[in-house]
């Protein structure tokens, strides 16, 4: 099962497979920013202002309390009992229905994006300046630096930790680059170019091994982390624009656009 969202804040169930989708009932976001799946929940935030959790079922409705957010989110990262939203007031770290920890950068730098691993302990924020921060987060959910990595001539407007927190994707509105989390290295910097307007969306497959991005310019790509060099770029995936692509298993992926569509590709 996967979700998507949209501007009007409904939020919709697929099943693979299945042509037709279930809308979570009740009363939700105004707007939907952002969503992830974690154990048996949905988490959602939005231009409410509020991050809410879901139980998953095959009659969903929203239910329990609303977290408020220190501000207007821009994107959300869940592992284990935490989820962290990214805001242009800094990042927020939410246990149960409470912020237990709010970082604010210094300088008052917007975060559009953040993202986690799976074991909870590496996140990584992307900035409008075009900084990467990488964090460790506590089991008290404060959040420490690690590094801050610069190399994005724009502003970082997606990002994504590989499921065991060894690589870091980061992309602007042309380029796509791959940093290790551990010593805030850089390995790829030659994925640029490929993608000609803003990258909404990068997330990597289970075992790290690939990425997929999608774009602003209509187009999804596939990159290969051990062969750099090899590139799968899918055009015209989405008239308007795509929006977002995540990996469902090892042989498929979904995607979304500005068409209003929602698309199943097969490797």
């Amino acid at each position: 099962m996967f979700f998507t969202g949209d501007f009007n804040g409904e939020i919709h169930a697929w099943r693979n497979g299945q042509p037709s989708s279930k809308r979570v009932a009740g009363k939700g976001h105004s707007c939907v920013v952002d969503m992830k799946v974690s154990a048996d929940e949905l988490v959602s935030v939005g231009l409410d202002d509020v991050l809410r959790r879901t139980k998953i079922s095959d009659s969903m409705s929203y239910g329990g309390a609303a977290v408020k957010l220190p501000g207007a989110p821009t994107g959300l990262a869940v592992a284990d009992d935490a989820a962290i939203v990214s805001s242009a007031n800094g990042l927020a770290v939410v246990k149960g229905d409470n912020v237990v920890f709010h970082y604010e950068d210094p300088a008052g730098v917007k975060f559009n994006c953040v993202a986690v691993d799976s074991s909870g302990k590496t996140v990584a924020a992307g900035s409008e300046k075009g900084a990467v921060v990488v964090f460790d987060l506590n089991g008290d959910g404060s959040l420490v630096i690690r590094h801050t990595l610069s190399l994005h001539a724009a502003g970082v407007c997606s990002i994504a930790v590989s499921t065991d927190g060894a690589f870091i994707a980061s992309a602007d509105n042309k380029s796509v680059f791959l940093w290790d989390a551990v010593d805030g290295q850089i390995k790829v910097k030659t994925w640029q170019g490929f993608h000609n307007s803003l990258i909404k969306s990068v997330d990597f497959a289970k075992d790290g091994k690939r990425i997929i991005s999608a774009s602003a310019d209509e187009s999804v790509i596939v990159w290969s982390v051990d062969e750099p060099d090899k590139v799968q770029k899918l055009s015209w995936t989405h008239a308007g624009g795509a929006s977002g692509a995540k990996f469902l298993n090892d042989s498929h992926f979904v995607s979304v656009g500005s068409d209003a569509c929602v698309k199943v590709w097969k490797f």
